[in-house]
């Protein structure tokens, strides 16, 4: 668990540090969001998006509801497209596409002393729409399949390659 937390974190800072030059020379539309969310993939999350024109890269963490000899963590990496529409609040089109990858990992107790991990890497393609409440507060909902191309539980038990149907529903703030 500890060595998952640090991939994640490791991978965040590279992704800051890959991006600290757009990030320094950021247009007067380029900001930051934070968001709070409900995945059919991250489960409660909570993450950071990067916007800049009609573009934002997103990072979110997330987990299961908490559980006595469970856990369950879900780092994942998104890229959003805004293509068409118009907002009263924003120049930010309202109607995205979002691609996103994601990896799953999750330890439970079956029975005493009996621990079974299981891992799950996937990626998904939305199609969205931003609600903006005012200049700064946004309600997100988006919908789409979701490829998982990985899963392995119960002593190395590999599921072959499968699609879903999948949604997420955020709530972020523009800093």
């Amino acid at each position: 668990m500890k060595t998952l937390f640090q991939t994640w974190l490791l991978t965040c800072l590279l992704y800051l540090q890959a991006n600290h030059t757009a990030f320094a020379q950021a247009e007067p539309g380029n900001h930051f969001d934070v968001n709070v969310s409900l995945s059919s993939t991250d489960a409660l999350s909570i993450g950071m998006r990067y916007s800049f024109g009609q573009n934002d890269l997103g990072i979110n963490i997330g987990c299961g509801l908490p559980r006595r000899h469970a856990v369950l963590v879900i780092p994942s990496i998104s890229y959003y497209r805004h293509l068409w529409g118009k907002s009263k609040y924003t120049e930010v089109m309202p109607w995205y596409l979002k691609a996103a990858g994601h990896f799953t990992y999750s330890e439970s107790e079956l029975t005493r002393g009996n621990i079974s991990d299981t891992r799950r890497a996937g990626a998904r393609l939305y199609l969205g729409r931003d609600f903006n409440l005012s200049s700064r507060l946004v309600f997100s909902t988006a919908i789409g399949p979701i490829l998982i191309v990985f899963e392995e539980f119960y002593n190395n038990h590999i599921i072959r390659n499968r699609m879903t149907a999948g949604t997420d529903l955020m709530i972020f703030y523009r800093l």
